[in-house]
Order: structure tokens, then sequence, then C-alpha cells
């Protein structure tokens, strides 16, 4: 298995299976796991090796209450993965044809989810920015749909980038347009 070396100042060496985030982790309120999401490394075995990346822009989605969240109007179909446990990966496609990669949070029938909108690819440090466009540069699928985090080819580190993180409002969302529950990274002024 090849192992990550170390990408950033505050990133740690990822040998050991107690790098990744346990599932439990994932059960946390989903704006906590939303803001707690930026400056993760993301690690994703793709056909061309070993994908790495910084999470860098993160929106949460609450339960059924949250009138953007899938499970609010949308319960049947893929949006069913959302009221399963946390840690599972919840991809849906976007207009019907981009696929958008999400991670399952809070406990089992909370329906939460974080989408993860924007990541620094390793180790050019390559911005990316949308979620299909994030999903693409990955190689995530619908065939990750429903795969828990560390059992499949996705993993979430425990280590974490020092980034400044800034709120807002999140984006080209109708219905609850002002929640500030968008999370973005900004690498600080020492960081390249």
């Amino acid at each position: 298995m090849q192992r990550c070396r170390r990408v950033g100042p505050n990133l740690t060496d990822l040998r050991s299976e107690n790098a990744w985030l346990p599932a439990a982790w994932f059960a946390q309120p989903v704006v906590d796991v939303a803001r707690a999401l930026v400056g993760r490394m993301l690690v994703v075995d793709g056909d061309n090796g070993r994908l790495t990346a910084v999470m860098t822009e993160v929106e949460a989605y609450g339960d059924a209450t949250d009138p953007a969240s899938h499970f609010a109007f949308r319960r049947g179909g893929s949006a069913r993965v959302m009221g399963g446990p946390p840690g599972v990966v919840y991809v849906y496609r976007a207009h019907g044809v981009h696929a958008c990669f999400n991670i399952v949070c809070e406990p089992e029938g909370a329906a939460s989810a974080v989408l993860v909108r924007g990541v620094l690819l390793l180790p050019e440090r390559q911005p990316v920015s949308g979620p299909g466009r994030t999903a693409r540069a990955l190689e995530i699928t619908t065939d990750d749909h429903g795969v828990a985090l560390n059992v499949g080819r996705i993993r979430v580190s425990m280590a974490r980038e020092s980034l400044r993180v800034t709120q807002t409002p999140r984006i080209n969302v109708p219905r609850a347009p002002h929640t500030p529950w968008r999370f973005v990274g900004h690498l600080r002024n020492d960081q390249s």
C-alpha cells in the first residue's frame, strides 16, 4: 500500500490506520463537522493511483427541517443514504449530470450531510472549485454512493492543515438562501 508523505506544515504522515477519522466522529452536529473538515486531507484511491487533496470549501445541509436539504424534499432514492449512519458517502447528480460528493453526518436517522465544494489537489496545491469539478478531479462517482469512509477507497485524515476559515451563506441554494453554513478555508500569508 502506498503511503502518504508530509504535504504541509501541519499535516502529519499518514502511515497508520489511526490516521483516519472514525465514522463516529461524523456523528457530531453537521455544522460542527463542516467547519472541522476545512483543512483536512481527503485521500481517494483512484483509477490512476492515490489522489490527495486538502478540503477548502464545504457546505452543511441539515435534517428534514432544513429546506435546502435533499432529505427535506426528496427522501427516497439516493437521498435515503442521508438518513443512514454517519461517515457514509452520499453522491448525487446535479442536474442529472455532475456527481457531487457529500459525507453523511449526525447520528443515524438525522439525515444531515456535508457537501465538499472545493479542494487543493496535492502535491501541486492546485485549487479546484465547484462540487461537480471537485468530485471529477477526485474521481468520485455514483459508484462510491453509500460506501462508508475508510472502508472503501475514500478516507478523511485526522490531520488538519491550519487555514483561515470564513463562514458565508450557501451558494446557489434557492431554499434557505441566507443560511450561513458554507465554510471556506484560505491559506495564511506564510503558506504557499
